[in-house]
């Protein structure tokens, strides 16, 4: 089912507003503008927090064993080939960090001298000196 209603019961089904609904149709009252926005802000935190929340155990609670061995160092490359499903994370992750610390001109890289326009992207993905020197 497509349109505007049935979208508005699967967001208040999402956010738990569902009693809010019900509420109204049965008495006719429904709350004041500030009241209903404060009401969505709580809701849509509290749905938001969780879904964060969950998906923090699924990644910590990982099955892959290898991920973790002691005897050698953890890097981006390493997780991603290790777990595929975390790839995803760890590129976003790293764009985040990449926006953050890199300038808007080329910079070159202290371990291989080559130059760069992310020097964040290019440490954690490309440096080729930096994986010989870690084996």
């Amino acid at each position: 089912m497509q349109g505007l209603i049935p979208d508005i019961y699967r967001l208040l089904q999402k956010y738990s507003l569902m009693s809010t609904l019900v509420t109204y149709l049965e008495s006719g009252v429904f709350p004041r503008k500030m009241a209903w926005k404060r009401t969505i802000k709580n809701s849509v935190r509290m749905a938001n927090r969780h879904r964060r929340s969950q998906n923090a155990n699924e990644i910590t609670c990982l099955e892959d064993s290898k991920l973790f061995e002691a005897d050698r160092p953890l890097t981006a490359i390493g997780i991603s080939n290790t777990s595929p499903s975390l790839s995803v994370i760890i590129h976003k992750s790293t764009k985040i960090l990449s926006m953050a610390m890199s300038r808007q001109f080329a910079s070159k890289c202290a371990i291989c001298y080559k130059f760069t326009d992310s020097i964040v992207n290019h440490t954690l993905w490309f440096c080729g000196e930096k994986n010989r020197i870690q084996k």
